[in-house]
């Protein structure tokens, strides 16, 4: 009967010829809409612009309007993904129906839908962060990967669709009906739902869930390519988008600072434990919201996995900020990444962090970083146990993979920062030949592994360079994220 309703309720679309709109013709009306944009007028309304009811064949994929390329030189491996501008935020699109269209990486968040119907559309890698749908169908399209974050859905359909790893976390769904589609791996982690039918086979193998630091709007190069591998290789990560809205990001830095004026800098216990434990005593709303948060998403996975990134606050180590650092003042994905790792310590989930996140972890347990080292930016380098491991010690991961590599250990390395003083309860598992720190392990934990290379470069082919490169580096990189996502599968059966 729903599915009735929404069908009857669109079908006028259907009365209408086929639009005449060429792709030439569109991209002329979208610079309309960014030209309007950039003189502050801030256009609505789709049809101000796109006046056609149907709208068929046509890309908004369209590099420096809809969405940013980061696609790499051709010197360095692989691609970087595209991301959506902010052409269509807050948009409203009404009364219109689009047939195989391409809207893959675009950018929706806060857009409104009402009366509109996709069919055989791409929306793999687009966020609809907080839109919100009204009377909308999705009917046989590509909704991979794609993000409903927050969304408002009321009176919608999906139907016939492929949505592998779709997210519609927090999202609220009203009247929503799932026909025969296919959304193996998805996950609908603390949606709300009134008369809706959600799908009893999104994890139909129980798969283990991976908490994922993300970006939704504009996730990172290395991230990108560790999702593959996670996904390829049985688990189904959760992403959970650091510049989450419902915090205040101004607002929390000004609680971190008041808070850090009231702690004690030389202490055994590091500052960003200080400052979660002291949130405790007062009130500091967005860093509550954060803990809250942490708490949920942790308890909903199986094993929680930490990407590359931008540079975090040199003061949560007790340093001031040296000129090649890239910080940026907001400072929402530290805070959470370290009320995780506050959780992680209690709950003993497999971990895996990765460039930045060998380097959140050594902040959490006390460490610090070297803020700026050359020689470690987009190199391949030979990596070596460190002198307290030998190949024969079976608790340490590292170990065990290049005991089991042939040859020589070869890793790609892309940072500027390295570890200095190690935190507590880490233990030193390889370096490089100039003796710089590359992997740490806390052998006491059931899987609590750092990677200071990039191991996810493992398994790219998407250029001839990233091939190169595959062919000189260790196979053996991958059986990181295997040994990983098998921890997070007996964690979750235990």
């Amino acid at each position: 009967m729903k599915k009735f309703l929404i069908i009857l309720c669109l079908s006028f679309l259907c009365t209408h010829a086929y639009s005449n709109l060429t792709q030439e013709n569109l991209q002329k009306s979208l610079l309309n809409i960014q030209t309007s944009q950039e003189n502050e007028k801030k256009p609505k309304i789709f049809q101000f612009f796109v006046k056609e009811r149907v709208l068929k064949n046509l890309n908004f994929n369209i590099q420096g309007i809809t969405v940013v390329s980061q696609n790499e030189p051709d010197t360095r491996p692989g691609f970087a993904p595209d991301w959506g501008t902010e052409i269509f935020e807050s948009m409203v699109f009404e009364n219109i129906q689009f047939e195989d269209c391409n809207f893959q990486w675009i950018n929706f968040t806060n857009a409104h839908f009402k009366n509109v119907k996709f069919i055989r559309c791409n929306f793999q890698y687009v966020a609809f962060d907080q839109a919100s749908f009204n009377h909308v169908v999705f009917e046989e399209s590509n909704l991979s990967d794609a993000i409903f974050y927050k969304a408002d859905l009321k009176q919608v359909l999906f139907s016939k669709n492929l949505g592998l790893y779709t997210s519609f976390m927090q999202a609220n769904l009203e009247n929503v009906s799932f026909v025969e589609n296919n959304l193996e791996g998805s996950n609908f982690h603390l949606a709300t739902g009134h008369n809706t039918n959600f799908p009893s086979n999104t994890n139909p193998h129980k798969k283990p869930f991976i908490l994922v630091s993300w970006n939704d709007q504009a996730p990172g190069v290395a991230g990108v390519k560790a999702l593959k591998r996670i996904q390829e290789l049985g688990g189904i990560p959760l992403k959970f988008h650091y510049k989450d809205p419902e915090i205040d990001s101004k607002k929390l830095q000004e609680e971190v600072k008041t808070i850090f004026k009231n702690i004690e800098k030389n202490s055994l216990i590091s500052i960003p434990k200080q400052i979660l434990d002291f949130a405790v005593k007062g009130s500091f709303p967005e860093i509550e919201k954060i803990k809250k948060k942490a708490h949920q998403f942790v308890s909903a996975t199986s094993g929680v996995y930490f990407p590359g990134g931008r540079d975090i606050q040199p003061y949560f180590y007790g340093q001031e900020t040296h000129s090649h650092t890239m910080t940026t003042e907001d400072i929402r994905r530290d805070v959470f990444e370290f009320a995780i790792l506050d959780e992680l310590d209690r709950s003993d989930r497999p971990f895996l962090g990765v460039c930045r996140g060998i380097q959140i972890a050594n902040i959490w347990y006390g460490g610090t970083l070297n803020q700026f080292v050359e020689g470690h930016h987009f190199v391949l380098q030979e990596y070596h146990l460190a002198e307290a491991i030998n190949e024969n010690q079976t608790n340490s991961v590292v170990a065990n993979i290049f005991h089991h590599t042939k040859e020589k250990f070869i890793g790609y390395s892309h940072h500027f920062q390295t570890i200095g003083q190690v935190g507590q309860k880490l233990t030193v598992t390889a370096r490089s030949d100039d003796q710089t720190i590359k992997a740490m392990e806390m052998l006491n934990r059931t899987f609590f592994v750092l990677i200071q290379w990039h191991p996810e470069y493992q398994g790219d082919l998407s250029t001839p360079q990233a091939i190169l490169l595959n062919e000189k580096i260790s196979q053996t990189n991958i059986e990181i994220y295997k040994k990983f996502i098998e921890a997070s599968l007996q964690k979750d059966e235990l």
